[in-house]
């Protein structure tokens, strides 16, 4: 539980394919919000991702 606590302040993202879906594949994004998911787009988690993954090296640069 201790790395929930730690991830506290980042987004919550999900990710799950259209069931249907013609070739390619199609996905839907979700972000948590308190009253649930909601759904977002790419470039949304896209950003997301790229921001969680950039204050990683930096944490990891002053360590």
């Amino acid at each position: 539980m201790s790395r929930l606590t730690h991830l506290a302040g980042f987004a919550q993202l999900r990710v799950a394919p259209v069931k249907g879906g013609k070739d390619p594949a199609a996905f839907v994004y979700t972000v948590r919000v308190p009253e649930g998911f909601s759904e977002t787009n790419y470039q949304f988690v896209k950003w997301a991702v790229g921001d969680f993954n950039r204050l990683g090296k930096t944490a990891g640069a002053a360590a």
